[in-house]
C-alpha cells in the first residue's frame, strides 16, 4: 500500500519535533517528483540547483508540510 503522507511528515507532527535535514531533503524530492515529474523540465530532485528558486520554493513547500515555518526567501520581482 502507497502511503500518502510520507512517514518524516507523520514522525515530525506525532513527536511534535523540527525535521531533520535528511527528512526535508526527503519530502521535498517527493514534492517536486509530484508536482514536476510529467512538466517539460524532466529533472530529477538531485539535478536542482542548490540554491536555485526552485529549490527554495521546494524545500519551503516540504518544511510547510512538515509543521514548520518557511524560511524566508526572496522572491523574484513581478515583470
Amino acid at each position: 500500500m502507497q502511503r500518502i503522507f510520507p512517514r518524516a511528515v507523520l514522525a515530525c507532527l506525532s513527536e511534535g519535533r523540527p525535521p531533520r535535514p535528511f527528512e526535508t531533503e526527503s519530502v521535498a524530492a517527493k514534492i517536486w517528483s509530484e508536482a514536476f515529474a510529467l512538466s517539460s523540465t524532466n529533472m530529477s530532485w538531485s539535478d536542482v540547483p542548490r540554491g536555485s528558486p526552485a529549490y527554495r520554493r521546494t524545500i519551503a513547500a516540504a518544511l510547510t508540510a512538515l509543521g514548520c515555518e518557511p524560511i524566508p526567501m526572496e522572491w523574484p520581482a513581478a515583470a
